[in-house]
């Protein structure tokens, strides 16, 4: 796993984009050994020294949709080139979400978008949030800049006297 924190303009896209390359081109080469042997054919993979490296699940986990689009935009323009087309979005959340080993392509999220998709994979009767329309509330209040979870975590506004005396 990886974290990468650092202050603006460090170069953590950069080398976001790297690490996604890397990891797509890994997998990539793994899937095709598992191929050539399905089909009969040997085949040798010498990524670690040791046959096929194992498949890597790749989240990328951002405060702004905006800046996940950016991200998911120029990794696709990367691995274009590998001949790789990338599943849709929704396909790939919900493999996610039915926790399905083997994501076929990195996962790109807002941290709103994740928790949403976290809260999913619950029961629903521990889920969080009980509706779609609760899930689009959040994502609507807490995606982008700021501190936009305060709207959230506000006290609602007393109705009454009796409310305000009743500490409501």
């Amino acid at each position: 796993s990886t974290l990468l924190v650092g202050r603006s303009g460090t170069g953590k896209t950069s080398l976001c984009n790297e690490l996604l390359y890397r990891t797509h081109a890994a997998n990539e080469r793994r899937r095709v050994a598992e191929q050539r042997v399905a089909e009969g054919a040997p085949a040798r993979l010498e990524a670690d020294g040791e046959g096929a490296p194992p498949h890597a699940n790749v989240l990328f986990l951002c405060k702004s949709r905006t800046l996940a689009s950016r991200i998911e935009s120029h990794h696709a323009g990367l691995v274009a080139p590998l001949g790789a087309q990338p599943p849709p979005a929704a396909r790939l959340k919900e493999a996610f979400v039915a926790a399905e080993p083997e994501l076929d392509a990195p996962l790109f999220l807002s941290s709103s978008e994740w928790l949403v998709l976290l809260d999913r994979c619950l029961p629903p009767d521990q889920r969080w949030f009980k509706s779609d329309q609760e899930e689009a509330r959040f994502l609507s209040a807490t995606d982008g800049g700021g501190d936009s979870l305060a709207p959230l975590l506000a006290p609602a506004e007393p109705s009454s006297p009796r409310d305000l005396a009743n500490g409501r």
